[in-house]
């Protein structure tokens, strides 16, 4: 059986009830077996942490000093700290390979040669094949001889390896092999 006044025990016994609500309560409590059940219960709770409060608080063993302090001193000074600890803890082992595997890719990129230029006919000729003739088929065959060192496929030097290339060239040129 309800009575209406269940949910006020605490709230009146911390006096936060409004003056006619704590009123009617007061005058409902002698005459209401649970309420009064309640509120005695309520005083005795309150009266036992109160002296939970005052009471004086328990020392600590005398070896917990001392097993704190060997912690902490374990854990700044050991050498399982800082960066390397961190990635330890979060790193691992199958994680290794693909991680390796990218910096090495990564590594091949930066320092790998940039793919050599493509061969133009528009490039300068170098200064000993101006200087070897004015035909025009021995300065093309100095341009390639130049963009071939460029690949370094070639080991043409002099002037008479332009002269050999050329009259190669012309009998390229006949239809002779």
């Amino acid at each position: 059986m309800s009575c209406g006044f269940e949910e006020d025990g605490v709230a009146y016994l911390d006096g936060e009830l409004p003056r006619e609500r704590a009123e009617a309560l007061a005058a409902h409590l002698p005459g209401c077996v649970l309420c009064t059940a309640q509120h005695a219960g309520l005083v005795r709770l309150r009266e036992q942490v109160a002296a939970l409060a005052s009471a004086p608080l328990p020392l600590p063993s005398p070896g917990l000093r001392a097993r704190v302090l060997a912690e902490v001193a374990g854990a700044n000074g050991s050498p399982g700290t800082g960066l390397w600890a961190w990635l330890r803890g979060r790193l691992q082992p199958w994680m290794l390979a693909p991680a390796l595997a990218g910096l090495a890719a990564l590594a091949w990129l930066a320092w790998s040669p940039a793919s050599p230029p493509s061969p133009s006919l528009d490039a300068p000729l170098p200064a000993w094949a101006a200087e070897a003739t004015e035909e025009p088929a021995v300065l093309e065959a100095a341009l390639v001889m130049d963009e071939l060192d460029e690949l370094r496929l070639g080991a043409l030097e002099t002037p008479e390896d332009l002269e050999v290339i050329s009259a190669l060239d012309e009998l390229e040129q006949e239809g002779r092999p």
